[in-house]
């Protein structure tokens, strides 16, 4: 009984002395995007991200003692996942007289230190391979003004990654600026077509009685799974000044100070409204997809999927 009492009074002041150490020095200014090349931990935390993460690391080490296994498994793969900012602490802890304690942190630090390191890219705002990831809860919504008071087609260009999308990719037309606005028109791009090379897809998309001038918009939806999802293809730049493009999670808006289009041509007949550039020629094009707008390359650094859920063989 004296025994665990010790440990667990010595546990405490171990966890005591984690929490008042100061954080690590950091820049005070707003970190900058990672430069090319570079890995996205070199980036500088702002005082206030290092002070959150500390308050929940230390939280986390708590937790390594629990008498709950679920809840020690829980808080060693929390500490994995916030990665070398968790390390100060954890190299504390695996000194810890408690040694559950001290086992996990050590385990967690092994993972950490030998985990490869993810690089994040540049990109190029004047590339014709970005893209918009879309897949389940993720809405994208590119608006657009209409020339003509018809369409009978639509064509955007679409790719994905090693892996297959589960789900076909859906696009409605709609009138911009109307909550819960009903779809004026749906067309359905199939997930059996879609190649790791972008391709142009020509859909029906019928619609009668638009106002010319007016903006609608169209709404890209799917039900893959974030692990593989559609690719549409994005200009990283306003390259269309007649419509803008935003996104929404789960129904919320995803702020953005960047600006974005996406590739699209919709009209009827010889009539066509098209966001692509004049003097830019993609029919034609074929091309793999490039750096994602977050800097993710995905074709170098694939999500792994199982087979039956579409991943690559």
């Amino acid at each position: 009984m004296l025994r665990l009492l010790c440990s667990g009074l010595a546990s405490l002041l171990l966890l005591a002395l984690i929490a008042d150490r100061p954080a690590a020095a950091a820049e005070p200014e707003k970190p900058a995007a990672a430069p090319d090349g570079k890995d996205e931990e070199d980036k500088p935390l702002t005082p206030e991200e290092l002070a959150k993460i500390n308050a929940r690391v230390v939280e986390l080490i708590k937790q390594l003692a629990s008498d709950d296994w679920a809840k020690r498994e829980e808080a060693t793969t929390a500490l994995i996942a916030i990665g070398n900012p968790a390390v100060p602490a954890l190299e504390e802890a695996a000194k810890s007289p408690d040694a559950e304690t001290a086992t996990r942190a050590a385990e967690a630090l092994q993972k950490i230190k030998g985990a490869p390191k993810r690089r994040k890219k540049k990109f190029d705002p004047n590339c014709t391979d970005g893209y918009q990831a879309v897949y389940e809860g993720r809405e994208h919504v590119q608006t657009f003004k209409a020339t003509t008071d018809k369409l009978d087609f639509l064509r955007i260009r679409t790719a994905r990654t090693i892996n297959n999308p589960m789900a076909d990719l859906t696009i409605s037309l709609r009138e911009s600026g109307k909550e819960n606005a009903e779809a004026l028109a749906t067309a359905t791009a199939s997930s059996t077509e879609v190649t790791r090379f972008y391709r142009w897809f020509t859909m029906e998309l019928k619609a009668e009685k638009l106002e010319k001038g007016k903006t609608y918009e169209l709404v890209f939806t799917s039900g893959a799974a974030k692990s593989s999802p559609w690719l549409v293809n994005c200009f990283y730049r306003d390259a269309y000044p007649d419509g803008e493009y935003r996104e929404l999670a789960d129904g919320k808006p995803v702020k953005s100070e960047k600006r974005y289009d996406l590739v699209f041509e919709l009209g009827a007949g010889e009539d066509k409204t098209t966001s692509v550039p004049k003097g830019t020629d993609l029919t034609k094009k074929d091309e793999h997809f490039g750096v994602g707008p977050d800097g993710t390359d995905l074709y170098q650094d694939p999500p792994k999927v199982p087979v039956e859920e579409g991943g690559a063989l």
